[in-house]
């Protein structure tokens, strides 16, 4: 049963939370079983990796607006930019293609989910993923000046360096007020900004196949979430104690400000990490833990078969090392 207090949106019924869950994760297990069986077109195979990307991030949204522990959410944000790297590939496998990327910024919903994802980045302290979806996005919309966008560069230079400084962005509504909070000459201004912004988001998303979905019968609601406005203030260190708006991922926020990751966390990039997916041989004795079996840790053998957690919400299990 799901416990009232632990929704992060009231719309997410105990009814719609379990069909969507058993959709969601049906259909992408099914679709990571065909691309492994898969021998057709090119076109076909990038098609497969999208909707595999897309089930992966629907699933992380799912879990996090049902309300479960954010912890876990730092490892599955990389199992999603993996998927959507796959994808890219896919997509640069023709020599007049080897600069596509996975988001178009001139699909709104698009743009969004690439600013869902650098926001993520920084408020799960996954900062080490933000140099991944730059090599995804930059080549195609670095080549012409044009293409340029302020929002783009402006989320990724709080970390990352040479970024470029542009006066021009794709879409005035709703991300105008977002990209201005930036250059206020007080925070209180700021603050207001994001205020505005998050007022003007939902309706900005009219055309966005996920619009409504509450609304519907058989609608894939998985969650509405301007995570982009929720790194804003905290990266612009603001005071969100006023904010109230359903779309804000308060506790996502307090999380960024509250956690404090080890010297060998894997955030680290010095750290690393050793992953298996079920089924393949453990590569290491030691403990091991996977979001599919809640973080609990579990004592594998080198040569062991790593095991399968059947039926979690998770998707696919990945188990980690503990080191």
């Amino acid at each position: 049963m799901i416990q009232q207090h632990k929704r992060r949106q009231i719309f997410l019924t105990e009814d719609t939370y379990i069909e969507t869950t058993k959709y969601l994760l049906n259909s992408y297990q099914r679709l990571v079983q065909k691309k492994i069986e898969y021998n057709g077109s090119i076109n076909d195979l990038r098609r497969l990796n999208y909707y595999i990307a897309e089930e992966a991030y629907q699933l992380f949204s799912l879990h996090y607006t049902i309300g479960k522990s954010i912890q876990p959410l730092r490892i599955e944000l990389e199992n999603i930019i993996t998927k959507y790297e796959e994808y890219t590939i896919a997509l640069r496998k023709d020599e007049d293609d080897e600069d596509w990327a996975p988001f178009y910024f001139t699909a709104i919903d698009e743009y969004e989910r690439c600013m869902q994802l650098i926001g993520l980045c920084y408020l799960l302290h996954r900062r080490d993923l933000l140099p991944r979806i730059a090599a995804m996005q930059d080549k195609i919309y670095h080549e012409q000046t044009e293409q340029l966008d302020t929002l783009y560069e402006d989320f990724l230079s709080f970390e990352l360096t040479d970024r470029y400084d542009v006066d021009q962005w794709f879409f005035d509504n709703p991300y105008r007020p977002l990209i201005f909070s930036k250059y206020r000459d007080t925070k209180q201004e700021s603050i207001q900004d994001i205020q505005e912004y998050l007022k003007l988001w939902y309706p900005a998303f009219e055309s966005a196949a996920w619009h409504d979905t509450h609304k519907m019968d058989e609608g894939l609601y998985f969650g509405y979430w301007a995570i982009e406005a929720a790194a804003y203030v905290y990266l612009l260190d603001l005071d969100d104690s006023e904010i109230t708006h359903m779309i804000y991922p308060k506790d996502l926020v307090k999380f960024a400000r509250e956690f404090v990751p080890s010297e060998k966390d894997i955030s680290n990039p010095s750290t690393k990490t050793l992953k298996c997916e079920a089924g393949q041989t453990c590569p290491k004795t030691g403990e091991w833990y996977s979001p599919a079996n809640n973080m609990e840790k579990r004592h594998f053998n080198q040569g062991e078969d790593m095991p399968e957690i059947k039926d979690n919400p998770w998707g696919l299990t990945i188990w980690y090392l503990t080191e």
